[in-house]
């Protein structure tokens, strides 16, 4: 099911907002007040998308293709094909039958490009048959989310200030909160989240750092005090020194998520028994 979309609260949506730009193609940035909102486009735009398609009656506008695609299924699929013409078409999908198993595929959502439409075809075609059991409203959602998808703008994509800003707009309004998958589009952090992120990377950063002067240092002393030989022996050991000391950080990762999971469901019992096996 997917999920409907929550109203912002009115104070927040009252605070004046300022557009700093786009992160790697992918992310909207804003600031307000203290606060750093990050959206997600590609999720944005996929929601825009679907409550069009699941709420206006008519149908998508198909784009005729220039060169038909040539598609082939099992005659359980054509089945499918043929009985869910009227959906398809909803869809934006136009399609004749060639033969029994074979179709053409002569117009597709105007979103989508010619190389698209057999993988969606394909993707809409298996969505079908896991909606035999499925109410019609049930899978007509299930086919738009799917389309949604493959039509909105996608990350790493380079988008227009001005569309940005429309998506970043009707975030803020509260009319969209979720794609249709239910992850949400926007992420907020306060100015004490920003700082203890930060707080938290340093120590990493120096470590990676200090980690890379020892490296240098190494090299330099030893193929200036011993020989090239022994350079080489060191260059040889690094690689499974790196080996081991991932598989230890692999490990303690692992432990961490543990303790993590313990300590959020406040079992402190089970957080102790875990410390202690670790």
């Amino acid at each position: 099911t997917v999920p409907e979309q929550t109203v912002l609260d009115e104070t927040f949506r009252a605070e004046p907002v300022r557009y700093i730009g786009e992160a790697l193609n992918v992310y909207i940035l804003l600031e307000q007040g203290d606060k750093m909102l990050l959206i997600d486009k590609h999720a944005a735009h996929e929601r825009i998308l679907f409550d069009k398609m699941r709420l206006n009656e008519k149908p998508l506008m198909p784009q005729e293709l220039l060169e038909p695609q040539p598609f082939n299924t099992d005659p359980d699929g054509a089945a499918l094909l043929e009985a869910n013409a009227a959906l398809l078409a909803r869809l934006g999908f136009e399609l004749d039958a060639v033969g029994d198993t074979a179709f053409l595929i002569r117009a597709v959502p105007a979103q989508l490009d010619a190389a698209s439409a057999v993988p969606l075809l394909e993707e809409l075609l298996e969505k079908l048959r896991e909606g035999r059991s499925l109410s019609s409203s049930d899978v007509w959602e299930r086919l738009a989310a799917t389309v949604a998808c493959k039509a909105a703008i996608k990350g790493g994509w380079v988008t227009e200030r001005e569309e940005l800003l429309a998506l970043a707009e009707k975030v803020l309004a509260g009319e969209v909160t979720h794609c249709p998958h239910g992850r949400p589009v926007m992420t907020v952090f306060t100015r004490a989240e920003l700082r203890s992120l930060l707080l938290f990377a340093l120590p990493m950063l120096a470590g990676d750092i200090l980690q890379q002067l020892y490296n240098i240092a190494d090299t330099l002393i030893v193929s200036r005090a011993i020989g090239r030989d022994a350079l080489a022996a060191v260059g040889s050991a690094y690689t499974l020194m790196i080996f081991l000391t991932s598989i230890l950080l692999g490990l303690s990762m692992g432990a961490g998520a543990l303790f993590s999971i313990c300590r959020g469901r406040g079992d402190e019992s089970g957080l102790r028994r875990s410390i202690v096996h670790a």
